[in-house]
Parts: structure tokens; C-alpha cells; sequence
């Protein structure tokens, strides 16, 4: 399946979500918190928010966690279940 994602992505998006998913982990953790800041994630990976947004929504579409209805926090499930 990963390779299907890498034709189909590409390596470079491959590694920003990554990045990205790695951002959201760091930032719960350092602050014990379960939720994060999406303005945080991207000042953290340095990218457009758009970019980061959409990378916020594949991590929700993979039931990694879940964006508030205004946009402005992700709530990792990871994080929710400690």
C-alpha cells in the first residue's frame, strides 16, 4: 500500500506527512496536551497552511485524529485515548 501512495504522491509528500504527522506527536507531547494548535503544526514545519490543512485532513480520513469544526485544532486519538 505504501508503495501505491509513493507512485501516486510522490516521495517529497510522502516525507511531509510524515513531517507534519511527526509535528502534531511533538507538540501533544511537549505540552501534555491532546490537542495541538494546527497555526503550531505550521509554523513547526514551516508550510502553507493550506498545505498543512490537507495534510490534517488525510491524517483524519486515516482516523489518526480529528480536526474541531472551526479548523483551528487537531485532536490526535493517540493522544486522546492516555
Amino acid at each position: 500500500m505504501e508503495t501505491d501512495r509513493k507512485r501516486r504522491y510522490g516521495e517529497p509528500t510522502i516525507s511531509l506527512h510524515r513531517e507534519i504527522k511527526k509535528a502534531v506527536d511533538t507538540l501533544a507531547k511537549k505540552n501534555d496536551v491532546s490537542c495541538v494548535l494546527v497555526s503550531a503544526v505550521e509554523k513547526k514545519v514551516g508550510k502553507d497552511p493550506r498545505t498543512v490543512r490537507f495534510h490534517l485532513k488525510l491524517l483524519e480520513e486515516g482516523e489518526y485524529g480529528r480536526l474541531t469544526k472551526d479548523g483551528k485544532l487537531f485532536c490526535s486519538k493517540r493522544s486522546e485515548s492516555k
